[in-house]
Protein backbone atom coordinates (compact mmCIF):
# COMPACT_ATOMS: atom_id res chain seq x y z
CA UNK A 1 0.00 0.00 0.00
CA UNK A 2 1.62 3.41 -0.99
CA UNK A 3 1.38 6.41 1.64
CA UNK A 4 0.08 9.47 0.79
CA UNK A 5 0.61 12.82 2.53
CA UNK A 6 -1.98 15.04 1.24
CA UNK A 7 -1.36 19.09 2.40
CA UNK A 8 -3.61 21.70 2.60
CA UNK A 9 -6.40 23.92 4.35
CA UNK A 10 -9.21 20.94 4.41
CA UNK A 11 -11.23 23.68 4.86
CA UNK A 12 -14.03 22.46 2.66
CA UNK A 13 -15.37 18.74 2.48
CA UNK A 14 -15.58 18.46 -1.35
CA UNK A 15 -11.78 18.94 -1.50
CA UNK A 16 -8.96 17.31 0.28
CA UNK A 17 -11.56 15.27 2.46
CA UNK A 18 -13.21 13.52 -0.17
CA UNK A 19 -10.51 13.13 -2.50
CA UNK A 20 -8.54 11.43 0.25
CA UNK A 21 -11.89 8.98 0.97
CA UNK A 22 -11.62 7.99 -2.71
CA UNK A 23 -7.87 7.56 -2.56
CA UNK A 24 -8.51 5.11 0.25
CA UNK A 25 -10.60 3.16 -2.41
CA UNK A 26 -7.41 2.94 -4.82
CA UNK A 27 -5.43 1.00 -2.17
CA UNK A 28 -3.52 4.27 -0.86
CA UNK A 29 -3.08 5.01 2.77
CA UNK A 30 -3.95 8.35 3.51
CA UNK A 31 -2.18 11.18 5.69
CA UNK A 32 -4.10 14.21 6.50
CA UNK A 33 -1.61 17.48 7.14
CA UNK A 34 -4.13 20.27 8.15
CA UNK A 35 -3.00 23.48 7.87
CA UNK A 36 -5.13 25.77 9.99
CA UNK A 37 -5.01 29.18 8.76
CA UNK A 38 -7.79 30.40 11.19
CA UNK A 39 -4.91 30.19 13.89
CA UNK A 40 -2.89 33.06 11.78
CA UNK A 41 -3.81 36.54 12.17
CA UNK A 42 -5.79 37.99 8.81
CA UNK A 43 -3.43 39.41 6.92
CA UNK A 44 -1.13 36.15 7.16
CA UNK A 45 -3.67 34.18 5.67
CA UNK A 46 -3.38 36.42 2.36
CA UNK A 47 0.25 36.76 2.90
CA UNK A 48 2.33 34.49 3.72
CA UNK A 49 5.61 35.67 5.24
CA UNK A 50 8.14 33.33 6.11
CA UNK A 51 9.24 34.21 9.92
CA UNK A 52 5.47 33.57 11.01
CA UNK A 53 5.45 29.99 8.85
CA UNK A 54 7.97 28.13 10.79
CA UNK A 55 6.10 26.10 12.73
CA UNK A 56 3.92 24.78 10.04
CA UNK A 57 7.25 23.95 8.17
CA UNK A 58 8.81 22.22 10.89
CA UNK A 59 5.86 20.32 11.90
CA UNK A 60 5.31 19.38 7.97
CA UNK A 61 9.01 18.04 7.39
CA UNK A 62 8.62 16.11 10.86
CA UNK A 63 5.55 14.54 9.71
CA UNK A 64 7.31 13.18 6.15
CA UNK A 65 10.15 12.18 8.71
CA UNK A 66 8.67 10.02 10.75
CA UNK A 67 5.48 8.46 8.73
CA UNK A 68 7.89 8.27 4.96
CA UNK A 69 4.95 8.76 2.56
CA UNK A 70 5.39 7.66 -1.27
CA UNK A 71 3.53 10.56 -2.41
CA UNK A 72 3.47 14.34 -0.74
CA UNK A 73 0.47 16.02 -2.50
CA UNK A 74 0.38 19.94 -1.54
CA UNK A 75 -3.44 21.03 -2.66
CA UNK A 76 -3.69 25.00 -2.62
CA UNK A 77 -1.10 25.00 0.22
CA UNK A 78 -0.15 28.63 -0.40
CA UNK A 79 1.46 28.57 3.35
CA UNK A 80 4.81 25.83 2.77
CA UNK A 81 7.92 27.28 1.96
CA UNK A 82 10.16 26.60 -1.73
CA UNK A 83 12.55 25.49 0.88
CA UNK A 84 10.12 23.01 2.73
CA UNK A 85 9.45 21.62 -0.45
CA UNK A 86 12.88 20.99 -1.29
CA UNK A 87 13.75 18.94 1.65
CA UNK A 88 10.53 16.94 1.63
CA UNK A 89 12.09 16.08 -2.52
CA UNK A 90 15.09 14.90 -0.74
CA UNK A 91 13.41 12.54 1.71
CA UNK A 92 12.44 10.25 -1.07
CA UNK A 93 8.80 11.50 -1.62
CA UNK A 94 7.79 12.56 -5.32
CA UNK A 95 6.06 15.93 -4.83
CA UNK A 96 2.31 16.21 -6.50
CA UNK A 97 1.28 19.66 -6.30
CA UNK A 98 -2.50 21.10 -7.52
CA UNK A 99 -4.91 23.99 -7.12
CA UNK A 100 -8.50 24.04 -8.18
CA UNK A 101 -8.14 27.77 -8.08
CA UNK A 102 -6.26 30.14 -10.95
CA UNK A 103 -2.92 31.06 -9.77
CA UNK A 104 -1.56 31.57 -13.15
CA UNK A 105 -2.86 34.48 -14.65
CA UNK A 106 -2.74 37.40 -12.37
CA UNK A 107 -3.00 40.04 -14.83
CA UNK A 108 -6.82 40.23 -13.59
CA UNK A 109 -6.06 39.93 -9.68
CA UNK A 110 -6.14 42.26 -6.87
CA UNK A 111 -2.52 42.39 -5.22
CA UNK A 112 -3.04 40.32 -2.53
CA UNK A 113 -4.29 37.45 -4.63
CA UNK A 114 -0.51 37.32 -6.23
CA UNK A 115 0.92 37.64 -2.93
CA UNK A 116 -1.04 34.48 -1.78
CA UNK A 117 0.01 32.72 -4.84
CA UNK A 118 3.63 33.66 -4.67
CA UNK A 119 4.70 30.73 -2.46
CA UNK A 120 2.98 27.96 -4.32
CA UNK A 121 4.44 29.36 -7.88
CA UNK A 122 8.04 29.23 -6.51
CA UNK A 123 7.54 25.85 -5.66
CA UNK A 124 5.94 23.93 -8.40
CA UNK A 125 9.26 23.84 -9.77
CA UNK A 126 10.22 20.63 -7.74
CA UNK A 127 7.15 18.86 -8.60
CA UNK A 128 7.02 15.32 -10.16
CA UNK A 129 3.58 16.08 -11.14
CA UNK A 130 1.45 19.15 -11.77
CA UNK A 131 -2.06 18.90 -11.48
CA UNK A 132 -4.27 22.18 -12.75
CA UNK A 133 -7.94 23.11 -12.83
CA UNK A 134 -8.70 24.03 -16.67
CA UNK A 135 -7.56 23.46 -19.61
CA UNK A 136 -6.00 26.96 -20.30
CA UNK A 137 -3.42 26.47 -16.98
CA UNK A 138 -2.01 23.49 -18.54
CA UNK A 139 0.06 25.60 -20.88
CA UNK A 140 0.39 28.48 -18.14
CA UNK A 141 1.99 26.55 -15.58
CA UNK A 142 4.72 25.54 -18.26
CA UNK A 143 5.80 29.10 -16.69
CA UNK A 144 6.55 27.87 -13.96
CA UNK A 145 7.56 24.28 -13.98
CA UNK A 146 8.60 21.47 -16.03
CA UNK A 147 7.38 18.50 -14.52
CA UNK A 148 4.66 16.37 -16.50
CA UNK A 149 1.43 18.01 -15.77
CA UNK A 150 -2.07 17.18 -16.08
CA UNK A 151 -5.75 18.24 -16.01
CA UNK A 152 -7.69 17.29 -12.78
CA UNK A 153 -11.44 18.98 -13.21
CA UNK A 154 -13.94 18.94 -10.80
CA UNK A 155 -16.17 16.45 -9.87
CA UNK A 156 -19.19 14.97 -8.41
CA UNK A 157 -19.44 12.98 -5.26
CA UNK A 158 -22.27 10.75 -5.76
CA UNK A 159 -22.76 9.88 -1.78
CA UNK A 160 -23.56 13.48 -0.74
CA UNK A 161 -27.49 13.18 -3.05
CA UNK A 162 -27.91 9.37 -3.09
CA UNK A 163 -30.84 8.41 -1.28
CA UNK A 164 -31.50 12.24 -0.69
CA UNK A 165 -35.64 12.54 0.39
CA UNK A 166 -37.90 15.60 -0.06
CA UNK A 167 -39.91 16.05 2.77
CA UNK A 168 -42.93 18.80 2.11
CA UNK A 169 -40.99 21.16 4.30
CA UNK A 170 -38.48 20.80 1.70
CA UNK A 171 -40.73 21.50 -1.48
CA UNK A 172 -42.17 24.23 0.35
CA UNK A 173 -38.78 26.01 0.37
CA UNK A 174 -37.23 24.62 -2.74
CA UNK A 175 -39.51 23.30 -5.53
CA UNK A 176 -39.50 25.34 -8.57
CA UNK A 177 -38.99 26.20 -12.41
CA UNK A 178 -35.36 27.53 -12.44
CA UNK A 179 -32.68 27.31 -9.40
CA UNK A 180 -29.45 29.06 -9.61
CA UNK A 181 -27.30 28.58 -6.70
CA UNK A 182 -23.88 30.17 -6.83
CA UNK A 183 -21.72 33.37 -6.26
CA UNK A 184 -22.40 36.76 -7.41
CA UNK A 185 -20.19 38.06 -9.48
CA UNK A 186 -20.00 41.24 -11.42
CA UNK A 187 -21.06 39.83 -15.01
CA UNK A 188 -24.01 39.56 -16.74
CA UNK A 189 -25.36 36.75 -14.33
CA UNK A 190 -27.75 39.40 -11.98
CA UNK A 191 -29.02 40.72 -15.06
CA UNK A 192 -29.82 37.60 -16.51
CA UNK A 193 -31.78 36.11 -13.37
CA UNK A 194 -33.62 39.61 -12.85
CA UNK A 195 -34.88 39.46 -16.90
CA UNK A 196 -35.96 35.81 -16.23
CA UNK A 197 -38.06 37.29 -12.82
CA UNK A 198 -39.58 40.26 -14.93
CA UNK A 199 -40.84 37.82 -17.89
CA UNK A 200 -42.67 35.56 -15.09
CA UNK A 201 -40.38 32.71 -14.80
CA UNK A 202 -40.46 31.16 -11.61
CA UNK A 203 -37.19 31.36 -10.25
CA UNK A 204 -34.98 30.58 -7.24
CA UNK A 205 -31.47 31.93 -6.02
CA UNK A 206 -29.46 30.80 -3.56
CA UNK A 207 -25.55 31.86 -2.73
CA UNK A 208 -22.99 34.51 -1.49
CA UNK A 209 -22.50 37.75 -2.34
CA UNK A 210 -25.98 38.84 -3.87
CA UNK A 211 -26.74 40.51 -1.04
CA UNK A 212 -24.30 42.64 0.00
CA UNK A 213 -23.81 43.55 -4.17
CA UNK A 214 -27.20 44.05 -5.51
CA UNK A 215 -29.41 46.70 -5.99
CA UNK A 216 -32.66 47.01 -3.81
CA UNK A 217 -34.65 46.72 -6.43
CA UNK A 218 -32.92 43.05 -7.42
CA UNK A 219 -33.29 41.67 -3.87
CA UNK A 220 -36.92 43.04 -3.41
CA UNK A 221 -37.21 40.54 -6.41
CA UNK A 222 -35.31 37.54 -5.07
CA UNK A 223 -35.78 38.32 -1.04
CA UNK A 224 -33.15 37.46 0.99
CA UNK A 225 -30.76 35.35 -0.52
CA UNK A 226 -29.32 32.81 1.64
CA UNK A 227 -26.32 30.38 1.41
CA UNK A 228 -26.95 26.81 1.12
CA UNK A 229 -25.00 24.30 3.10
CA UNK A 230 -24.47 21.00 1.18
CA UNK A 231 -27.36 18.85 1.92
CA UNK A 232 -29.49 21.41 0.79
CA UNK A 233 -27.91 22.53 -2.02
CA UNK A 234 -28.38 19.18 -3.39
CA UNK A 235 -32.44 19.45 -1.82
CA UNK A 236 -32.84 22.32 -4.37
CA UNK A 237 -31.93 20.64 -7.34
CA UNK A 238 -33.56 18.15 -7.11
CA UNK A 239 -36.36 20.15 -6.14
CA UNK A 240 -35.97 22.23 -9.30
CA UNK A 241 -36.66 21.46 -12.94
CA UNK A 242 -33.97 23.32 -14.60
CA UNK A 243 -30.64 23.65 -12.90
CA UNK A 244 -28.80 27.14 -14.49
CA UNK A 245 -24.53 27.68 -14.34
CA UNK A 246 -23.36 30.98 -15.10
CA UNK A 247 -19.66 30.12 -15.70
CA UNK A 248 -16.83 32.49 -13.79
CA UNK A 249 -15.15 35.29 -16.12
CA UNK A 250 -12.99 36.10 -13.17
CA UNK A 251 -12.09 32.63 -12.82
CA UNK A 252 -12.29 32.32 -16.77
CA UNK A 253 -14.17 28.96 -16.40
CA UNK A 254 -14.81 27.00 -19.43
CA UNK A 255 -17.09 24.26 -16.73
CA UNK A 256 -17.56 24.92 -12.81
CA UNK A 257 -18.27 21.93 -10.47
CA UNK A 258 -22.01 22.71 -10.61
CA UNK A 259 -21.80 21.85 -13.82
CA UNK A 260 -20.75 17.67 -12.93
CA UNK A 261 -22.92 17.93 -9.82
CA UNK A 262 -26.41 18.94 -11.41
CA UNK A 263 -25.68 16.14 -14.44
CA UNK A 264 -23.90 13.42 -12.16
CA UNK A 265 -27.24 14.05 -9.59
CA UNK A 266 -29.64 13.59 -12.38
CA UNK A 267 -30.95 16.80 -12.83
CA UNK A 268 -31.20 19.12 -16.02
CA UNK A 269 -28.08 21.38 -16.18
CA UNK A 270 -28.79 24.43 -18.41
CA UNK A 271 -25.31 26.42 -18.73
CA UNK A 272 -23.61 29.10 -20.80
CA UNK A 273 -22.52 27.67 -23.77
CA UNK A 274 -19.17 27.10 -24.85
CA UNK A 275 -17.52 24.70 -27.26
CA UNK A 276 -15.45 22.96 -24.65
CA UNK A 277 -18.94 22.14 -22.82
CA UNK A 278 -21.07 20.78 -26.00
CA UNK A 279 -18.10 18.43 -26.28
CA UNK A 280 -18.56 17.32 -22.90
CA UNK A 281 -22.06 17.23 -22.63
CA UNK A 282 -24.52 17.17 -26.24
CA UNK A 283 -26.52 20.04 -26.68
CA UNK A 284 -30.05 19.59 -26.24
CA UNK A 285 -29.35 15.51 -25.72
CA UNK A 286 -27.32 15.38 -22.24
CA UNK A 287 -27.43 19.25 -21.31
CA UNK A 288 -29.00 22.54 -22.39
CA UNK A 289 -27.21 25.85 -23.15
CA UNK A 290 -27.88 29.51 -23.58
CA UNK A 291 -25.40 32.57 -25.13
CA UNK A 292 -27.98 35.34 -24.68
CA UNK A 293 -30.69 36.22 -22.33
CA UNK A 294 -33.36 36.08 -25.00
CA UNK A 295 -32.31 32.84 -25.47
CA UNK A 296 -32.29 31.68 -21.91
CA UNK A 297 -35.49 32.46 -22.04
CA UNK A 298 -36.73 30.41 -25.03
CA UNK A 299 -34.75 27.50 -23.77
CA UNK A 300 -36.40 27.35 -20.85
CA UNK A 301 -39.86 28.08 -21.92
CA UNK A 302 -39.10 25.36 -24.45
CA UNK A 303 -38.12 22.59 -21.67
CA UNK A 304 -41.02 23.56 -19.50
CA UNK A 305 -43.23 23.12 -22.65
CA UNK A 306 -42.82 19.54 -22.42
CA UNK A 307 -41.66 17.64 -18.89
CA UNK A 308 -40.46 14.39 -21.16
CA UNK A 309 -37.84 16.84 -22.84
CA UNK A 310 -36.23 17.53 -19.30
CA UNK A 311 -36.38 13.84 -17.74
CA UNK A 312 -34.79 12.45 -20.89
CA UNK A 313 -31.90 15.26 -20.62
CA UNK A 314 -32.05 14.79 -17.48
CA UNK A 315 -31.05 11.09 -17.56
CA UNK A 316 -28.87 11.23 -20.95
CA UNK A 317 -26.73 13.64 -18.86
CA UNK A 318 -26.39 11.75 -15.54
CA UNK A 319 -25.60 8.59 -17.70
CA UNK A 320 -22.82 10.65 -19.74
CA UNK A 321 -21.80 12.45 -16.10
CA UNK A 322 -21.40 8.32 -15.07
CA UNK A 323 -19.64 7.01 -18.19
CA UNK A 324 -17.25 10.15 -19.13
CA UNK A 325 -15.50 9.72 -15.54
CA UNK A 326 -16.72 12.80 -14.02
CA UNK A 327 -17.45 10.88 -10.64
CA UNK A 328 -14.92 11.52 -7.59
CA UNK A 329 -14.02 7.66 -7.72
CA UNK A 330 -13.21 7.68 -11.43
CA UNK A 331 -11.27 10.80 -11.05
CA UNK A 332 -9.04 9.46 -7.80
CA UNK A 333 -8.66 6.78 -10.44
CA UNK A 334 -7.11 8.35 -12.94
CA UNK A 335 -5.13 10.62 -10.50
CA UNK A 336 -3.42 6.96 -9.05
CA UNK A 337 -2.71 5.58 -12.12
CA UNK A 338 -0.91 8.47 -13.20
CA UNK A 339 1.58 8.90 -10.53
CA UNK A 340 1.55 5.25 -9.85
CA UNK A 341 2.32 3.98 -13.25
CA UNK A 342 5.07 6.46 -13.83
CA UNK A 343 6.57 6.76 -10.44
CA UNK A 344 6.59 2.78 -10.99
CA UNK A 345 8.35 3.13 -14.29
CA UNK A 346 10.79 5.54 -13.24
CA UNK A 347 12.16 3.11 -10.60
Amino acid sequence: MKKILIVGNWAWDHCEEAFANALRKQDFEVIPFKINLDKLPKPLKLIPLNPFLKSIQIQLLETVRVNKPNFVFLWNATHVTYETVFKMSKDNAKIVTYSNDDPYFNSNKPLRQKLLWRKFLQYINLADFHFVYRPINIAESKKYTNAPTFLLPPYFIPEKFHNLKLSDQDLSKYETDVVFIGHYENDSRSDFLEFLHDKGIKIKLFGTGWNKNCSESFLKKFGNIARLNQEDYFKSLKASKICLSFLSKYNRDIYTRRCFEITGSGNLLLCERNEYMKSLFLENSEATYFSSKEELLEKINWLNSNHEIIRDISIAGNKKAYESGHSIDLRAKYFADLVTEKTDKSL
